[in-house]
């Protein structure tokens, strides 16, 4: 006998006929029921439904093993990188899994159906009715804080014959979302110039004698603190950074005025769009994504270019732009400030979704950077409040619990007089802890330094390691940023692991290109400098944080629960890694003629900067001009440049970029 399940709601009568076949088997995404006080109805039918079907990896205990073997000295693995088509052939799902799972899902009722280029998820579109029943489970809806919301109430199941290919179905709920940790709250309107180049002092409040807490800290004061200008810079290695929300036009723009005032070199962006249409109700977010490149890029000095992995909203945000990620493998680092609860994760699937995705990202040499979060030794569930304990205690956020990962926790900095480092704190809302779902890696249990790695438990131990995201309520990092409140180009401050991940991504970044771009995954590099083991030992080159709690652990010698091995000295680690013989490789040569120097306004003068050149014989990569009247800078591929219109008289002085 065939049963049909039906709820009656408030707006529609939603039913289920399940399809025919032997059985069900449940995916990694399971119920997330609404409290039972909260009154709920039946999703109605026709509610649009875009769903993400993870597909499991072939192989994966060989992955984890080929993983392991990556970084362990010695074994005839031991430093091998594999290109993305490599991966694809080993680990990626089949041609006739992609296949099998598109058919079913087409078969269904769903339409826009898309494979991933890594294969490893399926995107498409329906409505709450074809959702239910391609999945077996009811979707329901109800209010929180005054939005209506919807989840799936029952585990999410496939057809048997689906079983062994499916991992997780993502889109069913968007009841729990992944928040970005700028605490939008906390961003202020500064009076300093980007530029500046000593941060502006303040009174702390029972500081350390000598020392100095600063409102905020410009690129050159983070360079200075860390003593990253002593040590080659980020220009040799591209970097990359999840985004969400917004067409980044803004940030892109904000990204060049920090530049342009700060005396810095002006970086190739580019916008990969992972999901068609920007989402105008996350928009605000646009100051995050500021942030992320102006402070990465800023600690790095320069680097080849940016590429933003741009979606519609952070949930999907996170897993469709890190599949991509890993599908170009162009980038050597990823930056991901988004996080929420690890338990919730696990229920909605997104843990064991993402972590493939990020395994990718190791096998191939790439590492990703996830800020721990701003709630102290807790997990946010509504809003990070930038104070410690502000969520569920003693509890993790995700991504940078997985074990694939650097996680990146926070300090607050003080330099002396001459903005010189002194000393740091532990932030009292750094994120830190220990998983309860992932496995502590190999790089934490033989190191002997993570007290959780050696337990029976063995979680994880969270962060590796950590730089400045402020002091309390005081912001941190000085940068352009726009809002739907805030006017564009407008210089703010702002406190959070927001900014102590990409700041670490900046320090990878200038690693990189000081070794040939030869390093695979960061962490367990980071691991290898702490060559004493064992408890309250320390990394070589780290700033090793001493005091200070995040509400749950307390700063110690060596690593610990708040900082990991603490924040960097530059040049120091730099010198402290494995030395490489770069090859040597010359500047290019940058030539540009104009087909007119003067004449009467509005003059149309078009460039060319095809006569410019590389002493290797390598391709020029980009052509940047920079039209002197304070309009947008053209980035080019090729030296077609396009035609500029000088609207106002006066005297510019173009430059061209190579």
């Amino acid at each position: 006998m065939k049963h049909f399940s039906c709820v009656l709601g408030a707006l529609a009568l939603a039913c289920v006929a399940p399809l025919a076949q032997a059985a069900w088997v449940s995916t990694a995404t399971k119920a997330l029921p609404p409290v039972s006080s909260i009154p709920r109805s039946a999703a109605a039918a026709d509610m649009p439904v875009h769903v993400i079907v993870s597909l499991q990896l072939r192989d994966k205990d060989g992955l984890k093993t080929f993983l392991h073997n990556q970084h362990t000295p010695g074994n005839p693995q031991y430093g091998i990188v594999l290109s993305s088509q490599q991966f694809l052939g080993t680990y990626s799902p089949t041609t006739d899994q992609v296949r099998a799972v598109q058919d079913y899902l087409a078969q269904t009722g769903f339409s826009n159906i898309s494979a991933a280029a890594n294969r490893t998820l399926i995107t498409a579109e329906g409505t709450a009715s074809i959702a239910q029943r391609a999945f077996n489970t009811q979707l329901v809806q109800f209010q929180i804080d005054g939005k209506t919301v919807f989840s799936n109430a029952s585990d999410v199941q496939v057809p048997d014959t689906l079983g062994g290919t499916v991992l997780a179905v993502l889109g069913l709920q968007n009841a729990v979302h992944a928040m970005t940790d700028l605490q939008m709250a906390r961003r202020v309107d500064l009076p300093v110039p980007y530029g500046a180049t000593a941060p502006a002092p303040i009174n702390a409040g029972g500081s350390p004698t000598g020392a100095t807490l600063t409102a905020t800290y410009t690129a050159a004061a983070f360079r200075k603190a860390y003593n990253a200008d002593a040590a080659p810079d980020g220009s040799n290695t591209t970097v990359a950074i999840i985004s969400g929300g917004t067409d980044l036009v803004q940030a892109r723009a904000d990204l060049q005025q920090a530049e342009r005032d700060a005396g810095l070199p002006y970086i190739p962006t580019t916008v990969v769009q992972t999901e068609p249409v920007p989402n105008p109700q996350v928009s605000a977010n646009d100051g995050e994504w500021d942030l992320d490149s102006q402070s990465s890029s800023g600690l790095a000095y320069n680097v080849k270019q940016i590429i933003f992995y741009n979606g519609n909203g952070l949930d999907t945000s996170i897993t469709l732009g890190a599949a991509q990620f890993v599908a170009d493998n162009k980038a050597k680092a990823l930056n991901i400030s988004i996080g929420g609860c690890e338990s919730l994760n696990v229920l909605l699937g997104g843990l064991a979704t993402d972590d493939q995705e990020f395994m990718q990202a190791e096998a191939q040499g790439q590492t990703v950077f996830v800020s721990s979060g701003d709630s102290g030794a807790a997990c946010a569930v509504a809003i990070n409040l930038a104070t410690p304990q502000s969520g569920i205690p003693q509890q993790v956020e995700y991504p940078a619990s997985s074990t694939f990962v650097v996680a990146v926790g926070g300090t607050s900095l003080f330099v002396d007089k001459d903005g010189n480092y002194a000393l740091e704190t532990a932030w009292n809302a750094g994120g830190g802890g220990i998983s309860q779902f992932e496995a502590a890696p190999a790089w934490q249990t033989t190191s002997g330094t993570v007290p959780s790695a050696a337990s029976p438990v063995g979680g994880r131990g969270v962060p590796d390691v950590a730089m400045n995201a402020g002091f309390n309520l005081t912001p941190a990092a000085a940068f352009y940023a726009t809002s739907d409140t805030v006017v564009a180009g407008r210089h703010e401050g702002v406190i959070g692991t927001s900014l102590s991940s990409p700041l670490s991504m900046g320090a990878w970044a200038r690693f990189q290109s000081a070794h040939c771009n030869s390093y695979g995954f960061a962490a367990p590099l980071y691991y290898a400098l702490d060559t004493a083991g064992g408890p309250l030992s320390t990394a070589t080159g780290f700033l090793d944080t001493l005091v200070g709690t995040n509400g749950g652990y307390a700063a110690t010698p060596g690593w610990d629960y708040t900082t990991g091995f603490g924040s960097f000295d530059v040049k120091a680690v730099n010198d402290a890694l494995p030395p490489r013989t770069c090859p040597a490789n010359a500047a290019p040569v940058a030539a540009l003629s104009a087909s007119a120097m003067s004449g009467a306004a509005p003059l149309l003068v078009a460039f060319d900067g095809s006569n410019s050149s590389d002493p290797d014989g390598d391709a020029l990569d980009w052509y940047v001009l920079d039209a002197g009247d304070g309009y947008p800078i053209v980035f080019s591929p090729i030296a077609a440049i396009p035609a500029h219109t000088y609207t106002e008289p006066g005297r510019y002085i173009a430059s061209l970029t190579v």
